[in-house]
């Protein structure tokens, strides 16, 4: 297979990596390229290290558009990055009044590195709401080339947020004709996510968008569902070389599932950093919340009845909304992956609270840290978290049902009756979770099975 991935950002704020599904796509033997924007605050000091392929126009309703190519090869991934200084020149990479017109400069020129650059693609893989006009462009601004009839589009979808525009941008600046858009409105606005359902050879969901399966208001549920044979579950999984309590050196303690005894510096550390009691006996829970504040008021005060101190990370919430219990709790509003890091490295368990919270690879990363989840049950799909039986000692988490009102209580009474009380099958259940490899690999797979079944978008 010969796969372009046309991404926004090699790494977003929960360490979903781009790197991660190109290096498994490299290692099972296929050739692997990669389109990203070209931010100068992010590159403008490694600059020399790129050669440049080349530059063209990007021609759009609201004017034309300078782009210029710059490429480079490492581990054996071409790297292809669209430069343009009104565009990308910018403090953040997004989240500007005019994006929808960056959008649509970027998957324009993506598509021309595409057609002009890159020989022999045969898949594109995109992977954000800022890259879902790429099918939709595929579909209709380049029918009439060959490259659209040949190239399998598969979207990723792995956020809450779907590009949400203004009716107005479809011919003012995507210059989609007034025939074409009815495919991006819903509801009265432009869904860029919807129309990539529609509009893309295969779909694949991924574990922080799984809400989209269970929200039946949700007007992307009515799209998945409609189409749903075209859905799929897909991993990125987390990359291990950038998330490895081997070689991490922001952490007090390194350690490995071998070695976890060094797990209480780590946690005597952030206690008193938090000033919360230090207590090496006492659970250290953490909380990955979502933005329900009466569903988390309900799971601290399971936790708090538990006898637990409480870590509580959610930028959605504020300490009013929550009930006090300064000697035992604490929320910090800031989610980035250091502070993972830090805090999994000294956690005990982390409670991710339904389906509202982006679990998918924060649970990975507190299982590398021998934090162990207690993630929601969920039935369509596979996380590669089993229960722990405390008899045979097998599974490396815990699951519970979140539309079972007592089986997060019983759950967590469970889990941390074994800590308390059964230190070795705990240490064991720490290794179970430590020991377990979350990657893209098995996603890949999923791929390659899909690929040879030839898939074709059907409108």
């Amino acid at each position: 297979m010969n796969i372009t991935i046309i991404s926004d950002t090699l790494c977003n704020h929960n360490a979903s990596c781009t790197l991660t599904v190109a290096r498994a796509f490299r290692n099972r033997g296929h050739e692997v390229n990669i389109v990203l924007p070209f931010y100068d605050r992010l590159y403008s000091d490694i600059e020399e290290k790129f050669g440049i392929a080349g530059s063209f126009y990007v021609k759009l309703p609201q004017g034309n558009f300078n782009i210029n190519l710059y490429t480079c090869e490492k581990d054996n991934i071409n790297f292809y990055f669209i430069s343009n200084s009104r565009i990308f020149g910018r403090e953040k990479t997004w989240g500007y009044h005019d994006d929808a017109l960056r959008t649509a400069v970027y998957c324009t020129a993506a598509i021309e590195t595409v057609i002009h650059s890159i020989d022999s693609t045969e898949y594109i893989l995109t992977d954000s709401p800022n890259t879902a006009l790429v099918p939709i462009f595929l579909k209709f601004k380049y029918h009439n080339k060959h490259i659209a009839k040949t190239i399998k589009t598969y979207h990723y979808i792995n956020s809450c947020s779907y590009g949400i525009y203004d009716t107005a941008v479809v011919t003012s600046v995507f210059g989609l004709s007034p025939e074409d858009k009815h495919i991006l409105i819903c509801n009265g606005s432009v869904n860029l996510t919807r129309a990539a359902i529609i509009c893309s050879s295969l779909v694949f969901v991924g574990e922080n968008a799984i809400g989209i399966l269970y929200d039946r208001s949700n007007d992307i549920h009515h799209t998945a569902i409609q189409f749903g044979f075209k859905i799929r579950k897909y991993r990125s999984g987390i990359d291990y070389n950038i998330f490895s309590p081997e070689n991490d050196p922001d952490i007090h303690k390194t350690y490995s599932s071998d070695s976890l005894y060094d797990k209480t510096s780590n946690k005597l550390f952030v206690q008193r950093y938090l000033y919360l009691q230090e207590n090496e006996d006492i659970p250290l829970v953490v909380l990955y919340a979502d933005c329900n504040a009466d569903t988390c008021r309900r799971y601290v005060h399971n936790l708090i009845q538990c006898d637990t101190q409480l870590i509580i990370i959610s930028d959605k919430l504020n300490s009013k909304q929550l009930p006090s219990f300064s000697e035992k709790c604490i929320c910090i509003r800031d989610s980035s992956a250091e502070t993972l890091k830090n805090i999994f490295s000294a956690g005990d368990f982390c409670l991710f609270s339904g389906f509202g919270s982006e679990c998918g690879n924060a649970a990975y990363i507190s299982s590398c840290y021998g934090c162990v989840p207690i993630t929601p049950t969920h039935r369509y799909f596979d996380f590669g978290f089993t229960y722990f039986n405390k008899l045979t000692l097998d599974g490396n988490a815990y699951t519970y049902e979140p539309d079972l009102q007592k089986d997060i209580k019983y759950t967590l009474w469970d889990a941390l009756g074994v800590y308390k009380h059964d230190k070795k099958a705990y240490k064991k259940l720490q290794q179970n979770t430590m020991k377990k490899i979350f990657s893209a690999t098995d996603s890949i797979i999923t791929i390659e099975k899909e690929a040879e079944k030839t898939c074709y978008s059907f409108i």
